[in-house]
């Protein structure tokens, strides 16, 4: 089963980035024209100023996002990313005016230079790549959120696919090929009984093909697969197994995961049955306490039994559609192992 794994936010922007990037920037740097020289009517100087501080913000905040990515800070806790998009903030702020002071003061108005002027800039500019680094580190908490998601549902289906995979195998290769060597004795022996073998191997094949489709059988639909897998059974196993079944009328219209009381009866004769040969009984009845399945078997339980692939499967299924109203138990005494389902 291949699980995608979640990889880092690439190095290099995307598209998006640098056209709402430059976009926020241009808009800033237009704003800051149209105050600083009053709509156009004097002061022009400003326009120049405008342009450095538009250019120097938008290669500042490329050096903004490399550090928020640098310290992971989508990932870290909130206290702490805070106090660190402070501190970069304020950084980067602070070089920011230092290349801004360098080309205004040694290109378009010579001066001298002032500490003051540097930190009071220092500070306003912080307030904006704050923002800046608030906003972003916002499209990228959204963004991994978004992904986990996908990713947590893309791994749910993984592993649902993963499981109807174990339970469409839960008709095994060697019961199928003895079914089918059956078959072939009893063309020449019995044809009526070779057909009606065919027609139940077919329905056990369709139905373990076609039952993922389906959440829930209900008891009646289950039994019938039941019986056609007796039926073959039967024809292997001779006298040696004998079965009993009884299901009470009210509860044939009981919703069971499908392929439940299938892969107890298969346990049971594998397990037990196939071994010790005697009898094995099916019963679905009701009590004034719940509605119960029992599939008991002659054997002794091995210590592994209840950790098998399929019962810990059948478990988790019941669940899913009972919630805690179900439970499961395989139990031994007397030399027979009794599977219950109790559905309260």
């Amino acid at each position: 089963m291949d699980i995608e794994i979640q990889k880092s936010p690439k190095s290099a922007p995307r598209k998006e980035f640098w056209v709402l990037n430059i976009a926020g920037w241009a808009i800033l740097g237009l704003i800051n024209i149209v105050f600083q020289t009053d709509y156009l009517s004097n002061n022009f100087i400003a326009i120049a100023y405008s342009v450095v501080i538009t250019l120097v913000g938008i290669g500042m905040s490329l050096f903004l996002r490399m550090l928020i990515l640098k310290l992971k800070l989508v990932e870290r806790k909130f206290l702490r990313a805070i106090t660190q998009l402070l501190g970069i903030s304020l950084a980067t702020s602070f070089v920011s005016v230092l290349i801004f002071s360098a080309v205004i003061e040694f290109t378009l108005v010579p001066g001298p230079f002032s500490w003051d002027r540097l930190i009071g800039n220092t500070f306003n500019f912080s307030l904006t790549f704050l923002v800046w680094a608030f906003i972003y580190v916002s499209f990228l908490f959204f963004e991994q959120q978004q992904n986990l998601a996908a990713q947590k549902l893309r791994l749910s289906l993984q592993l649902k696919d993963a499981e109807l995979n174990i339970l469409r195998k839960q008709l095994s290769p060697h019961f199928l090929f003895n079914a089918l060597n059956n078959i072939r004795a009893q063309i020449l022996i019995d044809p009526e009984a070779a057909r009606t073998a065919i027609l139940d191997v077919s329905d056990l094949l369709r139905y373990a093909l076609n039952y993922q489709k389906k959440k829930n059988v209900t008891v009646d639909e289950e039994m019938e697969i039941v019986q056609a897998y007796i039926n073959l059974n039967k024809t292997h196993l001779g006298e040696k197994v004998q079965f009993e079944i009884d299901i009470a009328q009210d509860l044939g219209q009981l919703n069971i995961p499908p392929m439940s009381i299938q892969l107890l009866v298969e346990n049971a004769i594998k397990h037990g049955a196939l071994i010790s040969g005697g009898l094995v009984s099916v019963s679905v009845q009701e009590t004034p306490d719940h509605k119960l399945i029992e599939v008991i078997n002659p054997g002794v339980l091995k210590a592994n039994k209840n950790e098998g692939i399929g019962l810990n499967n059948l478990k988790k299924r019941l669940s899913e559609m009972y919630k805690n109203s179900v439970e499961f138990s395989l139990s031994s005494a007397a030399n027979t192992v009794k599977a219950q389902i109790k559905i309260s």
